[in-house]
């Protein structure tokens, strides 16, 4: 695709492009009608559908690239407002990296000689000088206003956005690493998804950091109550529509699971979340998470009224006739979950006799080999020898011994 700055014409098309999220697949409520009046926990969650940012131009994240920086300091006396004016500034080419906490040089001299921090950039937005430089971006700092030039308006644009990802990103990260009202944090993170959705910028990073963080919060936090739970799940819920949960939160939710299985969030939230996990994960070997959360889901059904009817019924709603199912990867992703629940059954002894990784390691990550336990003595993994019958001893006990041969003389040397 050609960006030049010439080529505003030719973007028009893209200009016109809907992006719109996937539509959210039926849900289980007529599976579990019996549940109604046994539900524990909080009330109904309705599931909206959020839509991606309307119409508009879409932009890959930056994460680095060429562009020209010039720095433009608060004039103080006369002579410092000479030396800034615009016939005297200087541009410098530099290749800017946006890491997680700034914006740093590949040639650390002039201008960007010391990063530029996310949270010294008082406010950004695209140049509205009269008779500004083209294709500009303006950061603010105490210490002056930093100009970034890029080739086109298209490139302008891209490091605009990208820059506002990571500067939002890092606020939030800070602000959500020390909560301190629960309220609050809250807010926070339905702004923090619905940033994630309405943003113009396509990258897997874009859904998998919002989750990533919250992800953080709950492992840093395993003192919430099972309301401020469920509060957070039902706000993170469309971040899950199209991405698979990362496993410190795979980790939460089979807490959930297990600790609230007839809570209307395992079927208002979890079940379009694990019907994605079936339909489209190619190996649980990778992801051991994913299938440990697609068990705990398929227990909790279990336990509503009728559970062994609401399974059958989420088993057909998953996969049909093999030749017409569209969906190959349900039923090996199935069978591989009964597997790894069988397997949980004898969990313990298996590993008292071929000392494999317990289920407990593998989601927490295995061991190293010598925290494992020692494996079992060999004479405790084959079966005592046949005790002889009677008359066999009686018969070897009569038999007369071989003649012993006499001890050789001493020998004087």
């Amino acid at each position: 695709m050609d960006f030049t700055s010439g080529g505003g014409g030719t973007n028009e098309l893209h200009n016109n492009q809907i992006y719109q999220c996937e539509e959210s697949k039926p849900l289980l409520g007529e599976m579990s009608e019996g549940n109604n009046n046994t539900k524990v926990g909080a009330g109904p969650c309705k599931r909206t559908l959020h839509h991606c940012s309307s119409s508009g131009m879409r932009y890959k994240l930056l994460h680095e690239g060429d562009i020209q920086v010039c720095v433009v300091k608060h004039p103080r006396t006369f002579f410092s407002k000479i030396l800034t004016s615009k016939f005297l500034r200087r541009w410098e080419p530099h290749h800017l990296t946006l890491t997680d906490s700034g914006l740093t040089s590949a040639t650390p001299t002039g201008y960007m000689e010391t990063p530029l921090s996310y949270s010294s950039i008082e406010d950004l937005q695209l140049l509205s000088w009269d008779n500004a430089p083209k294709y500009c971006v303006q950061l603010s700092s105490p210490v002056g206003t930093i100009l970034l030039q890029a080739a086109n308006s298209y490139l302008r644009d891209q490091w605009f956005h990208s820059l506002q990802w990571k500067k939002k990103i890092y606020k939030y990260r800070k602000v959500l690493n020390n909560p301190s009202r629960w309220d609050v944090v809250l807010k926070e993170i339905r702004a923090l998804v619905d940033m994630a959705l309405s943003s113009p910028l396509q990258d897997e990073s874009i859904h998998q950091a919002p989750l990533h963080i919250i992800s953080t919060l709950l492992a840093e936090n395993s003192n919430l109550s099972a309301q401020d739970h469920e509060n957070i799940i039902v706000a993170i819920a469309p971040l899950l529509e199209n991405n698979h949960p990362p496993p410190d939160l795979c980790e939460f939710f089979c807490k959930h699971c297990r600790e609230r299985p007839r809570s209307m969030v395992v079927i208002e939230v979890f079940t379009p979340v694990v019907q994605r996990i079936l339909k489209h994960n190619m190996d649980f070997g990778k992801c051991p998470r994913l299938r440990l959360f697609t068990q705990e889901y398929i227990l909790a059904l279990n336990e509503l009224n009728g559970g062994m009817e609401v399974v059958k019924k989420f088993v057909h709603s998953m996969h049909g006739p093999t030749g017409q199912c569209p969906h190959p990867r349900v039923l090996p992703n199935l069978v591989a979950v009964c597997l790894a629940a069988i397997y949980s059954c004898y969990e313990e002894f298996i590993n008292s006799r071929d000392n494999s990784p317990s289920l407990k390691e593998i989601r927490n990550g295995c061991q190293q080999q010598n925290d494992r336990k020692p494996p079992m003595p060999l004479r405790l993994l084959r079966p005592e020898p046949l005790t002889p019958p009677p008359t066999t001893l009686l018969l070897l006990s009569t038999a007369p011994s071989p003649p012993q041969p006499p001890p050789p003389a001493p020998t004087n040397p």
